[in-house]
């Protein structure tokens, strides 16, 4: 069974607006850059992941994503692959089937690698899927605001969860 180390990107202007979390986003998000008040706690999560042994990772191809990946990498040297079937969930023109499913072949390929760990560097919508459906095996459109805040680091071993929060 693989280790999951998921983090979602730093904070950005948009990542504690309850509406845009509710109703979606008016404008096209790929670009949005992390603040650097977001920093410090990606910082710790790449000081704890390098003492991690993973055997891949992942993240989202968004910019906001890249940075705090690149953010990681250096601290850690693994190097992040970007992968579109983690990207946020875009509920102003994304079907929720076609998210659950998108997400769904992303962990089945995972486990088809039989991979020891992984991290994942991927939005809220992501990590609440990927949640659940590890954990559950089903994912529902109510459970999409199951996520942390970013400086959160979201550990998955054996289908138990644990947070660890870095932004003391």
């Amino acid at each position: 069974m693989t280790d999951f180390y998921i983090f979602r990107h730093g904070d950005t202007i948009e990542s504690g607006n309850l509406l845009i979390k509710i109703l979606g986003r008016k404008r096209d998000s790929h670009e949005l850059p992390i603040l650097p008040k977001g920093l410090p706690a990606l910082k710790k999560i790449g000081v704890y992941l390098k003492n991690i042994s993973t055997d891949a990772n992942f993240c989202s191809p968004y910019l906001r994503c890249m940075e705090s990946a690149k953010i990681v990498s250096d601290i850690t040297k693994n190097k992040y692959i970007p992968d579109e079937r983690i990207c946020e969930f875009d509920n102003n023109g994304e079907k929720f089937t076609s998210f659950n499913k998108r997400v769904g072949d992303f962990l089945n390929e995972i486990d088809n690698n039989n991979y020891s760990a992984v991290s994942i560097c991927t939005h809220g919508a992501v990590i609440a899927a990927i949640k659940h459906l590890k954990t559950n095996g089903r994912f529902f459109i109510f459970q999409g605001l199951d996520y942390p805040t970013p400086g959160n680091l979201v550990v998955i071993k054996n289908g138990k969860i644990e947070v660890l929060d870095f932004n003391k």
